[in-house]
């Protein structure tokens, strides 16, 4: 069931039901009240009765005026009733008849005769009261029922109309915009990353609405990235394959000799595809153990020293200076392999981003409470508008490097996923023209 089709479905079943719950309580209430109401209205006019009649004969027995008698007969005609007076001998003595005689034969009028005594219980007669009943509830209340059920349909039928207009508005303006971002879902399924302008009232479409769009930007831009970064790959893999293409075939053909300069030649460009391939490799290792976070105890300065010394000899060539600077000797717990190769690619990139004369420092320092693994060169720098972006996988920026050198945009995106993987935070402060200070903080909670 779709979407729009449920919640019409629950909001109809959620007001209907209860407004025909509601209607049922009413009714069955109404009824049980309109009977007692009756009931208790049928004996209060035959207290009025007996009441009045007894009045009326202990008046006629003084002899009635006029007034008298135009009082007695309003009450009698509103209490449609003919009373007749006997004295002890059953001689009719007064009577007041409204005409009924043929009505009286008929079961809507009861016969009453009752004996009529005086304040000292002496019997001064009898009356004959005829009066109409109110006993027909039975057919009146029926009759009030089934009208009562023909409104209460009517009202429900208008009920279901009046809920069904305005779920079918609910459910549309509810369901109206999840439509338009699961188009936008297929639309980024088939690479068209372009997102509808979609407002709601509600707050978590609007969340929804933002996440899509975000998460639409972000492939559009993997995407740009990708191709951008298909035809650098291309360019760096046409170049050293044409050159070694072309050495060997002047070999071949003997124009040119092969002596020692020119397998150096062949050597330098094959090194280039081999660092290329390797580079690669590393990036696209994603379920291998190489995530898996391995850690063990080791020195800190030994470490650096180490890696310091290895890199020493690139630096040298590139006349790039090269120092190290550790604040204190200290012990500490976490994946050697993953580090080594965090502070590796730092050290590479700052090379690439330095000229002749620059200068690089390695620096390792025990400050609040924090270990700081820090990487300072005065190269190129790297811009404010470039920052956000030097993690992204395959992102390079050909203006902070030298040409000679320059990268494939996958070193830092591979030591953002092992800082990652270790708990460590990188962390990059630059300023173009001016240098760049890259930093890998721990928790002081690694040290052994």
């Amino acid at each position: 069931m779709k979407l729009k089709s449920e919640i019409l479905y629950e909001f109809l079943r959620a007001v209907l039901f209860p407004i025909l719950l509601l209607s049922f309580i009413a009714v069955f209430i109404f009824q049980s009240s309109f009977k007692n109401f009756v009931y208790f209205e049928e004996l209060n006019r035959k207290s009025k009765i007996e009441h009045l009649t007894k009045n009326l004969f202990m008046d006629q027995k003084q002899g009635l005026s006029k007034k008298s008698i135009d009082k007695y007969m309003w009450y009698l005609s509103e209490l449609d009733l003919d009373v007749f007076f006997y004295d002890n001998n059953g001689k009719e003595l007064y009577s007041f008849n409204e005409g009924f005689e043929l009505a009286k034969k008929t079961s809507l009028y009861n016969t009453v005769v009752k004996d009529v005594y005086d304040d000292n219980n002496i019997k001064l007669g009898q009356i004959k009261y005829i009066y109409r009943i109110n006993n027909n509830f039975k057919e009146r209340s029926d009759v009030f029922i089934t009208n009562l059920f023909r409104f209460i349909i009517l009202a429900l039928l208008f009920s279901y109309l009046t809920s069904l207009i305005i779920s079918i508005y609910l459910s549309r303006k509810i369901t109206n915009p999840i439509e338009e971002l699961t188009l936008a879902t297929v639309n980024i399924r088939k690479q068209n990353y372009v997102m509808p302008n979609i407002k709601s009232n509600i707050v978590e479409v609007n969340q929804l609405s933002e996440n899509i769009s975000y998460m639409s930007n972000s492939l559009k831009s993997q995407e740009f990235n990708r191709k951008q970064y298909a035809q650098n790959i291309s360019h760096e893999l046409r170049t050293p394959l044409t050159n070694l293409r072309v050495n060997l075939e002047l070999i071949q053909d003997g124009i040119i000799e092969s002596n020692e300069e020119n397998l150096k030649t062949l050597l330098i460009e094959i090194d280039r595809l081999t660092s290329l391939i390797n580079q690669l490799n590393n990036t696209f290792k994603k379920s291998t153990p190489e995530t898996i976070y391995k850690p063990e105890v080791f020195n800190l300065s030994e470490f650096l020293n180490q890696i310091y010394k290895s890199m020493k000899t690139q630096y040298d060539k590139s006349g790039v200076s090269f120092d190290i600077e550790i604040s204190e000797n200290i012990d500490i717990n976490t994946d050697k392999e993953k580090l080594a190769n965090i502070i590796l690619n730092l050290l590479s990139n700052a090379l690439k981003a330095c000229k002749k004369g620059d200068s690089v420092l390695l620096r390792a320092r025990h400050i609040n409470q924090k270990i700081v693994i820090s990487v300072k060169d005065t190269g190129i720098g790297i811009s404010e508008e470039n920052k956000p972006k030097i993690f992204e996988r395959f992102f390079r920026v050909d203006d902070c490097r030298n040409t000679k050198e320059n990268g494939y945009g996958l070193g830092l995106s591979i030591v953002k996923n092992y800082a990652d993987i270790i708990g460590a935070e990188i962390s990059v402060n630059s300023k173009l023209n001016l240098g760049t200070v890259m930093m890998v903080t721990f928790d002081e909670k690694i040290i052994v």
